[in-house]
């Protein structure tokens, strides 16, 4: 099979007036016109081509070496701009189409733009588009930490500069690990550091988990009294239960328990959909202390897993920020929904509501594995 936008070897089938026929093992033929038919060949001897598409849509080879082939990325320069896109510099006769619609901005005549080259299904025709980062894929990755790799430097940003990996992955050299100056365009080799990925699950589960919880926390004091007839300092002695075991467990974590934050994070979101349903049958006052010691058991797990799963993942302090932001905004909206569900019906249905979210969270949650990688540091 012919292969539009690559090199073939072919065979010269037959000499003619306007140069040599070549095929392939396919019965396939195309043109090699005669300004790039070698001085010496044979008929029946193979010869390396190029094939794409001449001015008047035909297929033809070329001996010639353009500077992109289909599937690549390249530095090209605009030549000419007209009502219907832009037209690229590419090393062969018919320049390189890029349409507006492929532009990530307006081309200029005189400009170098970083662009990749594929076959339109439709025409058959190649064209380049300098939306490179749509034609790159972080979901599944070809490559680990401190694995060597091919760059391509692609635009740069307040952290650093955008790379892409292997003409595939795209990845990011912070600033601080910038020792040379580099441009658009430019090729050269890096060590990948660290793969970071994006946190939605984690946040989202966080958020949903703690909106849930603020919803409890805010009746369980009232639900105590009224419905259990239990004294102010009682409430106390349950809520002290989950200061205290939050503490130890805590400090006997950063000595004793070895196991990966990811998985952390994960036993505190289910340990609290244990304790809300716990919540929600419980028959006296002095039954939600062992519930609430388990809360302060759930929120150190979740809180240092969360945590240290994102310093570990993202250098970046941002995402911790942000860890902390969505535990103050969900406080705000959880009182609000705890407030409403009570004055429609009952405390107890406020505990059913925060066993369904903190459910919710935890299914979430268990996908934060399978989370797409959001950058490749170098």
């Amino acid at each position: 099979m012919i292969h539009i936008g690559d090199y073939n070897k072919l065979i010269i089938l037959r000499d003619t007036e306007p140069g040599l026929f070549l095929g392939d093992s396919e019965d396939q033929e195309v043109l090699l016109p005669n300004r790039y038919v070698p001085e010496n060949f044979e008929i029946g001897e193979q010869i390396d081509v190029f094939v794409y598409l001449d001015n008047e849509e035909r297929l033809v080879a070329v001996t010639d070496h353009p500077y992109i082939k289909k599937g690549e990325f390249a530095l090209l320069r605009c030549n000419s701009v007209n009502d219907i896109g832009a037209f690229l510099d590419w090393g062969l006769v018919k320049e390189l189409f890029c349409p507006f619609r492929e532009q990530a901005f307006p081309m200029k005549i005189g400009g170098w733009y970083l662009v990749f080259c594929y076959l339109d299904e439709t025409s058959d025709r190649l064209v380049a588009s300098s939306k490179t980062n749509r034609f790159l894929d972080n979901k599944e990755l070809t490559v680990e930490a401190f694995d060597e790799v091919d760059l391509i430097v692609s635009h740069p940003s307040d952290l650093g500069m955008n790379v892409i990996v292997n003409k595939t992955h795209l990845g990011l050299i912070f600033n601080q690990d910038l020792f040379k100056d580099i441009s658009v365009g430019d090729k050269l080799k890096g060590i990948i550091k660290k793969i970071i990925v994006k946190n939605k699950f984690l946040f989202s589960s966080l958020l949903i988990r703690h909106v849930g919880a603020a919803a409890a926390w805010t009746i369980l004091p009232i639900m105590l009294m009224e419905y259990f007839g239990a004294e102010l300092y009682q409430v106390s002695i349950v809520y002290v239960a989950n200061t205290l075991t939050a503490f130890l467990v805590m400090n006997l974590m950063s000595k004793r328990i070895q196991i990966q934050n990811i998985t952390k994070y994960k036993i505190g979101i289910g340990m609290t959909v244990i304790v809300f349903v716990g919540l929600a049958l419980i028959t006296d006052w002095w039954m939600a202390w062992p519930f609430m010691a388990i809360v302060g058991c759930s929120w150190a797990f979740l809180f240092i897993g969360g945590n240290f799963h994102l310093m570990e993942n993202n250098p970046r302090s941002t995402s911790t920020a942000i860890f902390s932001s969505t535990l103050a905004f969900s406080t705000v909206i959880g009182p609000v929904i705890a407030g409403a569900i009570a004055y429609y019906t009952d405390y107890t249905m406020v505990m059913y509501f925060s066993i369904i979210v903190t459910l919710s969270a935890f299914i979430i949650s268990s996908k934060m594995k399978s989370e797409k990688p959001n950058e490749v540091p170098i």
